[in-house]
């Protein structure tokens, strides 16, 4: 306190001028994931200070919070004055993703024509984000099929965004899958006989000589003293089933390829000669199986079956049956040489 000249006291006045605005220290709620994103709407308190010595915050002129809403990337402001009129604004990027991912399973390749796959399939999974996207190493390892059935499925697999939302399980895939031929049998059997007179039926090993009498090789064989071979094809399949079955003959009874919708055929060899008959059956699914082989010998008063061998038949020869003959129930053994020509 002071006085002036005529002994009055005054009191002097320090004013100090504040032309700084507030700052703020904006935090948000929730917090944001390591990626910087949200999955809910974000709430950002300012918390508003004056700088030291300063008029100080005027409450009714500062935004407290503030609030996103909807999703992406939002851009929140606020503005706050301090008891001086100082004013200044004040922003926070916040990033919202509400939507979880898709994520969709799909074999990667198609099926036959009908409806089944002859190898294995492979499930590959697409997942799709439209805000914070997928993050690399989150999307699920693709899935191989590899067992045979009519009913084979993938299993079901999520995948989370970036922001942390995960989706909904994918679709299961299910497929049909047949990775194995059909296989066909072959049963030789006696054509016509003359009436009267009992089969005889001979099975054994014969031996294998060309014309100079050296020896080729052994095989199986089944004889009858028939007026050539009827031959059953019956063809079977544990998976798609048998489709079709396809056979033809060369040599004395040449006839071209014919294929049956089925799985059985029959064939009948009368001509005099050596035929060969090859047969293979497909499946539904696709799936062709190897050709087989059966060599057939007509000749005068017998007819003979054997699986084609791995060595070549001579074009003269002779085959030494050794066997059982079989003939009204009762067998004896049974020793022939028959012409090969």
């Amino acid at each position: 306190m002071v006085t002036d000249t005529s002994g009055t006291p005054s009191v002097t006045i320090v004013y100090t001028p504040d032309s700084t605005p507030p700052s703020a220290t904006p935090t948000q709620a929730p917090a944001a994931n390591a990626a910087g994103w949200n999955t809910t709407d974000v709430t950002v308190s300012w918390n508003w200070a004056d700088n030291p010595g300063g008029a100080g915050v005027d409450p009714n002129h500062c935004t407290t919070s503030s609030t996103s809403s909807g999703e992406g990337v939002q851009q929140l402001s606020a503005t706050c004055a301090d008891l001086a009129g100082n004013a200044s604004t004040a922003s926070q990027t916040v990033r919202v993703d509400k939507t979880p991912p898709t994520i969709v399973a799909a074999a990667t390749t198609p099926p036959t024509a009908n409806g089944w796959y002859t190898a294995n399939v492979t499930v590959h999974f697409t997942c799709t984000d439209a805000l914070s996207g997928i993050a690399a190493g989150a999307y699920p390892a693709d899935q191989l099929l590899s067992s045979e059935g009519s009913a084979v499925s993938s299993t079901a697999q999520t995948v989370a965004d970036v922001a942390g939302n995960t989706s909904a399980p994918s679709n299961v895939v299910t497929v049909k899958l047949d990775k194995t031929a059909p296989v066909t049998t072959l049963s030789p059997g006696p054509g016509a006989t003359d009436p009267g007179l009992p089969l005889i039926a001979v099975s054994g090993s014969a031996t294998v000589k060309n014309q100079a009498g050296t020896t080729l090789g052994t095989l199986p064989f089944s004889c009858w003293d028939s007026q050539g071979l009827t031959l059953g094809l019956a063809a079977t399949d544990s998976g798609s089933g048998v489709a079709s079955l396809t056979y033809a003959t060369t040599g004395a009874q040449a006839s071209a390829a014919t294929t049956l919708n089925g799985a059985v055929a029959q064939v009948t060899i009368t001509k005099h000669g050596r035929t060969v008959l090859t047969d293979a059956a497909t499946d539904r699914a696709g799936n062709l199986e190897a050709t087989h082989s059966e060599t057939l010998i007509i000749g005068h008063g017998f007819a003979c079956a054997t699986p084609t061998p791995s060595f070549s038949l001579p074009d003269a020869g002779t085959l030494v049956l050794s066997g059982t003959a079989t003939a009204g129930g009762t067998s004896s053994p049974f020793n022939a040489t028959i012409p090969l020509d």
